[in-house]
């Protein structure tokens, strides 16, 4: 605070503050912003109450004024590295972060705020630098030494990737990568015999599987809004009850049946592009005025990090390298992007038979097992009874337990594809001891 104030003032400053920490924000705002041109050491308590309520145009501004006052405080511009992060804004939070370090050298936060910064900026190797500078300040700094290790992981994998993008290698694996052999490699891999039937259909399976498939009653592209208007779908009220970070407007579906899971979103304002394998399913989305192509779900023509959202509907099951699939869907998503995965359980009822096209019915640890191996992070997860379509939780019972294997499920999936561990350790199975 300032030497200049006098003690009226400092009562009103600290009055100020109480009320911030009793939760009376507005209150407190208002008090300290009477004191702004006597104490202007008071922006920055304005600047960060806002900043916690979210308000960031508004800390922002209080922020820069309270710089242009007090240019060498350091925790003022670690706070404004963090504004111009979550603005998406990397080279100006570089910038502050390091103005934030070069006042306060010997601080370990302050090197561990300039690593995370540059370790979202992909600067793999200052953020390594920035990442032991904190531990040698102080070698306890456990959030350091794990983001290190993961960043000398990356730093290695993007040294492999400026060899195998040289013209030569690419080309080499281009035709390793298109040929019989690996695909024997990836189906070995599955466990799966390479003599099973499964394996032998064509794209879209056998004629009776690739027939046209009508549209559930009620959701037919010229109904559709009546349905929206009167949903009952399980999966829709679920992810939009669902605490979504960061901008969701590119969305790309992978869908092998009608459109009608696309159209949700597309209704909702979203961009939505469609890939199917299916002629009769490409026609379907363009009656819904969705853009739609044809493409192998395995190999789909778009540049990695493109999407914000991928959506799956049962798609999964119809795979014949699942594992590949997700690497593949992965490889669409931007960092932080999510993916609804949505699919149908094994059953081991005979009285319920499977749609003729799925390949590879899953059962509830497959699926979780699959996820966990492509590195996703469970957001959350949901299973839906397919006659009533009534939502349920996972059983909870000495950790997961797997839904009865007795009757039909759908499960529903929210993954993120982290920017940060390799995977979510909340999708291994729990060893009961």
């Amino acid at each position: 605070m300032d030497v200049t104030a006098d003690a009226s003032q400092l009562n009103t400053y600290q009055q100020g503050l109480d009320l911030l920490r009793e939760g009376r924000v507005e209150e407190g705002l208002a008090l300290l912003e009477t004191l702004v041109a006597a104490m202007p050491k008071a922006l920055a308590d304005i600047a960060y109450a806002r900043y916690v309520r979210r308000e960031i145009p508004q800390a922002e501004q209080y922020l820069v004024r309270y710089l242009e006052a007090f240019p060498d405080d350091s925790g003022a511009w670690a706070l404004r590295s963090k504004i111009a992060r979550e603005r998406n804004d990397l080279p100006s939070a570089v910038r502050h972060a390091r103005r934030a370090v070069e006042l306060l050298p010997d601080s370990a936060l302050r090197w561990f705020e300039l690593g995370e910064i540059l370790y979202h900026s992909r600067n793999w190797k200052e953020a390594a630098r920035a990442y032991r500078r904190c531990l040698r300040l102080d070698p306890e700094f456990a959030r350091a030494r794990v983001r290190l290790d993961a960043v000398m992981q990356l730093g290695g994998i993007n040294r492999i990737r400026a060899i195998t993008w040289s013209r030569p290698v690419s080309a080499v694996l281009r035709r390793v990568l298109a040929s019989d052999l690996f695909a024997d490699l990836i189906e070995l891999d599955m466990g799966i015999t390479l003599d099973d039937v499964r394996w032998r259909l064509p794209l879209e399976g056998e004629a009776g599987a690739a027939a046209e498939i009508e549209p559930p009653a009620g959701r037919e592209p010229e109904r559709f809004p009546t349905h929206m208007q009167q949903c009952r779908c399980g999966f829709w009220h679920w992810f939009r009850a669902q605490p979504i970070e960061g901008r969701v407007e590119s969305i790309l579906e992978i869908g092998f049946g009608t459109g009608h899971v696309a159209h949700h979103f597309a209704a909702a304002g979203m961009r939505v592009i469609s890939v199917t394998p299916h002629e009769w399913a490409r026609r379907d989305r363009d009656r819904r005025g969705i853009e739609a192509f044809r493409a192998d779900p395995h190999f789909i023509p778009e540049r990695g990090n493109a999407f914000d959202l991928l959506v799956c509907p049962f798609a999964i099951e119809r795979s014949r390298s699942p594992l590949f699939a997700l690497n593949e869907w992965k490889r669409l998503l931007r960092p932080d992007g999510y993916l609804l995965l949505l699919a149908q359980l094994f059953c081991a009822d005979p009285a319920h038979r499977l749609p003729s096209d799925v390949i590879w019915p899953p059962t509830y640890w497959q699926l979780r097992w699959l996820l966990r191996q492509t590195g996703f992070q469970l957001m959350g997860e949901t299973l839906e009874d397919p006659q009533t379509g009534q939502l349920a939780g996972v059983e909870r019972v000495d950790g997961r337990r797997e839904p009865n294997p007795d009757r039909l499920w759908n499960v529903f999936f929210l993954l993120r594809k982290p920017g940060t561990l390799p995977y979510d350790g909340a999708l291994e199975k729990p060893r009961v001891a």
